[in-house]
Order: structure tokens, then sequence, then C-alpha cells
């Protein structure tokens, strides 16, 4: 009864973060015969898994530190959650996790890394364009923004609005091809 109480505890994010107790001690109370620190992991991750679904990274910080030895894929799914991103691609890479690596190196903007990974020509191109569109905006005059005229700033957001999907305009990705922009009024 008690055994299968601590196992249904990992599954409940109201319960999970108490197995980060003495999990082993629970176990041979109830005359667990097999082996009790691994069951104890077993328990943990569980446990772990349910408070990072629910949102409770904090609980579920503390959990990751119960289990040993440590689960660096684990850890690296709380840094993603957590929006450490480069930390977790970098943990999801030495993991071979390269889908999950690959994204969290794109939600970091570090674009360079993230082709290193991309396997996809059309995911490289995207790629090669996002780091270009950084290095010119790197490059851009120093105080530039208070010197462009009204109409300028409008010509360069009209310019980047269709890449953007927060743009709430359709009519802008119309035509998604380079050089072609929904803006360009006929002369």
């Amino acid at each position: 009864m008690l055994r299968a109480a601590i196992g249904e505890a990992a599954t409940q994010p109201d319960t999970a973060a108490m197995l980060t107790d003495d999990v082993e001690g629970w176990l041979q109370v109830t005359d667990y015969a097999g082996d009790a620190p691994k069951k104890a992991r077993e328990l943990r991750s569980t446990a772990f898994d349910t408070l990072l679904a629910s949102g409770r990274t904090e609980s579920a910080e503390e959990m990751l530190a119960a289990i040993r030895p440590l689960d660096q894929l684990r850890k690296a799914r709380l840094r993603e959650q957590q929006g450490q991103h480069e930390l977790a691609a970098k943990l999801f890479e030495r993991e071979g996790r390269v889908q999950d690596a690959l994204r969290n190196w794109r939600q970091a903007g570090e674009w360079d890394e993230a082709l290193r990974l991309a396997d996809n020509p059309v995911m490289q191109a995207d790629l090669r364009w996002l780091h270009d569109v950084n290095q010119t905006m790197q490059r851009r005059p120093q105080g530039i923004r208070g010197r462009l005229t009204p109409a300028e700033e409008a010509r360069l957001a009209a310019v980047v609005r269709p890449c953007l999907r927060s743009s709430g305009d359709e009519r802008e990705h119309a035509d998604d091809k380079p050089g072609k922009s929904p803006h360009r009024t006929p002369r």
C-alpha cells in the first residue's frame, strides 16, 4: 500500500516534490526486495518529469539534484524550460539530441551554432539569412535611429515585416520570395 502510494506521489504535481526525501528508506520500510537505489532513481525521475510538466521548475531543480547519478538529459530539459537556451543546447548536444540542441541554439539566437547542426537546406538558408541580418544590424552606424526619417523607418519596417509571423497581416506572407515586398507601390 505504501509502496503504491510512493509511486502515485511521483505522478502528482502536488506530491512529487516529496520524493527528494529518503525514498530508499521508504522502500526499505515496505520490504522492497529489488534494487532500492535504482527504484528510487526511477521514482525521482518520474517526479522530476511531473514537476517539469506542471511548470514547477524550482521543485524540479531540487528533484534533479536528488537524482544520482545526475541525469544530463533532464537537466537540459529543465534549462530549456527555464529559458537558458545556450546551456540547454550544449547539454542536448552532449547527449546526442541534435534536434533539441538545434531548437535551443535557434531560441538563443546563436544561428552559427544552429547552422553547424542543421541538415535541411531550407533551414540552412534561413539560418544564413538570420546570421546576415544580425551582422548587418551590428554594422549599422552609431546613433542612426535618431537620424532616420519617418519614411526610412517605415520602409525598413516594411522590408522586415513580411518575415515575421507576429505581423498579423497574412497578405504580407502571400509572396515570400526574395526581393518581393507587398508594401511596394507601383510607380
